[in-house]
């Protein structure tokens, strides 16, 4: 894996905003791809182990809005890049201090 990140941050009417991004380039060198076997009672059943193509991407971004000492307003986003899926997260949320 190699990546980097770069970010930077704003200060205006004492309230600071955050910014910054990264991205990254993954090779899977080995994967495993045994068989798991789950069982609930006397039921079972044996599910075969998935894989991730070898190569892929992964990029993501977060700002960030500090009100005051205690409150931060902030978004996230991550996402997964690879041949057979992309996978995309994001979280928006509130965080107070006491």
């Amino acid at each position: 894996m190699i990546g980097a990140e770069v970010g930077h941050y704003w200060i205006f009417d004492q309230k600071v905003f955050d910014l910054s991004a990264y991205g990254k380039f993954v090779d899977n060198v080995a994967q495993n791809f045994g068989d798991i076997t789950v069982s609930l009672g006397s039921q079972s059943i044996t599910l075969q182990g998935t894989a991730e193509s070898q190569y892929g991407a992964d990029a993501g971004a977060v700002a960030s809005l500090n009100l005051t000492n205690t409150a931060r307003l902030y978004l996230n986003y991550d996402g997964k890049f690879r041949a057979a899926m992309q996978s995309h997260q994001g979280t928006v949320g509130v965080e107070f201090k006491w």
